[in-house]
């Protein structure tokens, strides 16, 4: 797939799923191409410098136990951070959702959590979630579908 930047800036970085290619500019822009036809779908502006990494969280998958032992799919405590989120925020992480049961682990491992193009797969999110940074020192999480940062 050749895809054409329609900006003509400089790529800086780049993440991949079957679904979508994005790519971080160094003109504070980072670009969502569809990976099926290669066309420009969305422009996540925000960044105030160059962005020079992004990370691509596919939608959907399952919730799954974190690292250290702790299981998301119990229900928080009262003094949880989880309870005070935002509305939306829940809403678009997939939090206001019923949670999905645990999948089964696999022969080969607890799971793939990430792969080599900087794309991790989904914990139940309606919506695929891009995380950018750049020069201006912030980092930034992008709802994909609506371009709104979360």
């Amino acid at each position: 797939m050749s895809a054409v930047n329609p900006d003509g800036g400089v790529i800086t970085s780049v993440a991949l799923d079957s679904d979508q290619v994005v790519v971080g500019l160094a003109n504070s822009k980072v670009h969502v191409f569809s990976a099926h036809s290669g066309v420009l779908s969305r422009t996540l502006t925000g960044h105030e410098l160059g962005v020079w990494a992004v990370h691509l969280v596919s939608r959907g998958g399952f919730w799954d136990e974190l690292p250290g032992g702790i299981d998301i799919l119990n229900e928080p405590d009262s003094e949880s951070q989880e309870s005070e989120l935002h509305p939306d925020l829940r809403k678009a992480l997939g939090l206001d959702k019923p949670r999905r049961p645990r999948r089964t682990p696999r022969p080969d491992g607890p799971g793939k959590p990430s792969d080599l193009c900087c794309t991790s797969e989904g914990w139940g999110q309606p919506n695929p979630i891009v995380v950018s940074g750049g020069c201006d020192k912030r980092l930034r999480v992008w709802d994909v579908v609506t371009g709104c940062v979360l």
